[in-house]
């Protein structure tokens, strides 16, 4: 089912700069790599437009399970000592990664925290949550 979709996408609606999925064997859910192989999907997904890049948010293996490893520092992953990119950090400014009601109230980290967290990282995706998209 899922090489029927993606075909359906990568072949119906144009070009297709990446594609990004959310934990796809995380350790808190999502498809094995043992069930879905992710070689066995890039391969695929390349085959059809091979300049695309599949990204997995939240990987734990480091650059073998993406083309480019997210970090998800706001979920507690940190960037293993020697890694040399490609790779973005994702954070969120307030408490949660979706919006609540007390963000309004919250005290977010500062505009200042944001720009050292860039400049340390490189690539820096910034999570800002937007009223009326909150889940739980």
């Amino acid at each position: 089912m899922v090489f029927g979709e993606l075909e359906e996408l990568l072949t119906r609606y144009g070009r297709i700069p990446f594609l990004m999925v959310d934990g796809w064997s995380a350790p808190w859910g999502g498809p094995s790599y043992e069930l879905l192989p992710f070689e066995e999907v890039d391969t695929f997904v390349k085959s059809i437009q091979p300049d695309c890049l599949l990204m997995n948010i939240g990987c734990r293996d480091g650059i073998q399970g993406t083309d480019i490893v997210f970090y998800e520092n706001g979920a507690g992953q940190e960037i293993e000592d020697g890694f040399c990119g490609p790779g973005v950090l994702c954070q969120k400014l307030t408490k949660t990664w979706m919006w609540r009601e007390s963000d309004p109230t919250d005290t977010l980290k500062s505009a200042d925290w944001a720009i050292a967290q860039a400049q340390k990282y490189c690539i820096h995706a910034q999570h800002i949550a937007k009223p009326g998209r909150r889940r739980g």
